[in-house]
């Protein structure tokens, strides 16, 4: 497979590209056209009248191992396939072959000392280790065919020595060189690792932020049930007692407006402290807001036994918060459905948690309503008000003998739902 980084930088066509398009190109270049400029160098110097064959079969075979280096990396990159890479290795074969024949096998055999080299990039280490080991033995072999008394003959005897020492250099140098690949590699993987693991996030900022808008939403209904939808049945049940009695009461018709009214000042004023609650964290006591409630009830005297018990010192606003919503949901059922005689609050704040008591003798049911515009959506939303902080609700209740409503909120919120 190409390799697309390789491939990616071979699409960039600069005059860089064409010269060396790989940090080794210069190394290739130079070396070829070296040849290819001692061996004109030498014509001219000595005067030889070589054949123009000769002289165009250098220059081409020159130009040749340039363009097919050049070639590689722009169709493939610094990876090419194993195919080709094949073929690519053959084709230097044959050509640094007719250069090294037709310059005399005097410096055009050292370019076979760059074989092993391309082998180790494009094949594995394997394959540069065989064709080192190959080249060697081509050189070799060479040597002894031209020169039989190689071993006498210092010059011979020095080249051959440069040739191994090359070849050593040549291995050196691929190994370093695909080091340093595979590490760039490592790192593009890790930035394309780094881009999707950064992609992820952002998608999961999102999907936060839209868990958290959902559950700011349910909030703020539950706010809105408990708070202002607790003060609206209060005044409904008065306007309803006011019509009923406008004409033989006309005194307790005019008390119940003005109950009424009193408690649309107060749901007004709950409006505001839900506002205000939003802005900055007021303090807020657990004992006043339960006080004002059942002051608000417009039960009659007796009909309602309160009883707070304990400190709400070091309970956490969120405990409080859902004791008060759990103490106005209780009211308000009651003043819709229970038709009850008899109501007992009882609040106990002990060192571990709260307890919350709302005992009625009024008519009860066979099973918690359902949430919904018939079922109501007050103990639901209670109960998700517990869950969050740990706490736990428990309702009793039977037909024609009351309802109970017990609730147990921790000190603390729990951590999931804090």
């Amino acid at each position: 497979m190409a390799d697309p980084i390789g491939r990616a930088a071979a699409g960039r066509r600069s005059w860089k590209a064409l010269v060396a398009p790989q940090p080794y190109s210069w190394v290739s270049t130079f070396l070829y056209l070296g040849v290819l400029a001692v061996f004109l160098y030498s014509q001219v110097a000595n005067r030889c009248a070589c054949p123009w064959w000769k002289n165009a079969g250098m220059i081409g075979g020159t130009l040749a191992l340039l363009a097919l280096e050049r070639l590689e990396f722009w169709r493939w990159g610094e990876l090419p396939p194993r195919g080709a890479a094949l073929a690519g290795l053959a084709g230097r074969i044959v050509l640094i072959e007719v250069v090294s024949r037709l310059e005399g096998y005097n410096f055009g055999a050292f370019l076979y000392v760059f074989l092993p080299f391309i082998a180790w990039l494009h094949l594995g280490r394997p394959a540069g280790l065989a064709a080192a080991a190959l080249v060697w033995l081509r050189y070799f072999w060479l040597i002894t065919r031209l020169w039989p008394d190689w071993y006498a003959r210092a010059p011979v005897i020095n080249d051959f020595l440069t040739f191994t020492v090359g070849i050593v250099f040549v291995l050196i140098m691929a190994n370093v060189v695909m080091r340093e690949q595979a590490s760039r590699a490592r790192s593009d993987l890790l930035l394309r690792e780094l881009a999707d693991s950064h992609r992820r996030l952002q998608q999961y900022a999102g999907q936060a932020a839209e868990l958290a808008t959902i559950e700011e939403r349910n909030r703020l209904a539950r706010d809105i049930h408990d708070s202002l939808g607790h003060y609206l049945t209060v005044i409904n049940v008065q306007l309803e007692k006011a019509l009923a009695f406008r004409d033989k009461k006309p005194a307790e018709a005019d008390q119940s407006v003005a109950a009424a009214k009193q408690l649309a000042s107060s749901a007004l004023g709950e409006v505001r402290r839900s506002v205000g609650a939003l802005r900055e964290s007021e303090r807020f006591s657990l004992r006043q807001a339960v006080t004002r409630l059942v002051e608000a009830q417009g039960a009659d005297e007796g009909a309602l036994e309160c009883s707070i018990e304990g400190s709400e010192q070091g309970f956490s606003r969120p405990s409080l918060m859902v004791l008060y919503r759990a103490v106005q949901e209780g009211l308000t059922n009651i003043q819709k459905h229970a038709r009850a005689s008899r109501i007992t609050l009882d609040l106990r704040f002990e060192p571990a948690e709260a307890r919350l008591l709302i005992r009625d003798d009024g008519v009860g049911f066979a099973a918690s309503p359902a949430p919904g515009p018939e079922g109501g959506y007050g103990l639901p939303g209670l109960s998700e008000r517990l869950e969050q902080i740990g706490g736990n609700l428990r309702v009793e209740s039977h037909p024609g003998a009351g309802t109970s409503l017990i609730i147990a909120v921790p000190r603390f919120p729990a951590a999931s739902g804090s």
